[in-house]
C-alpha cells in the first residue's frame, strides 16, 4: 500500500494546502519529519497564514505527525 493511501487524513489536509494531488514524496517527506522546528520550516515555504483553512490544516498535520510520534515515545 502506498503512502497516499496509509495516510488519508495527512493527505486531506494537504490536500487544502497544496490544492493539487499530493505524491508519495510530499506524504513521506512529511512524515519523516522528526523534528517541529524541521516542520515549521517546511511548511513556512507552502502555508498561507491568512488563510484559515491553511492554518487549520497546517495544526491538524503537527497533530498527526508529532502527535503519533510522541505516542510512540510512551
Amino acid at each position: 500500500m502506498n503512502d497516499v493511501a496509509k495516510n488519508k487524513p495527512l493527505v486531506d489536509y494537504l490536500k487544502v494546502i497544496l490544492k493539487s494531488d499530493v505524491s508519495n514524496d510530499i506524504v513521506s517527506y512529511i512524515s519523516s519529519i522528526q523534528h517541529e522546528d524541521d516542520y515549521e520550516e517546511f511548511m513556512e515555504n507552502i502555508l498561507d497564514k491568512n488563510n484559515s483553512a491553511h492554518l487549520r490544516s497546517y495544526h491538524g498535520i503537527k497533530d498527526i505527525i508529532f502527535g503519533r510520534k510522541n505516542q510512540k515515545a510512551k
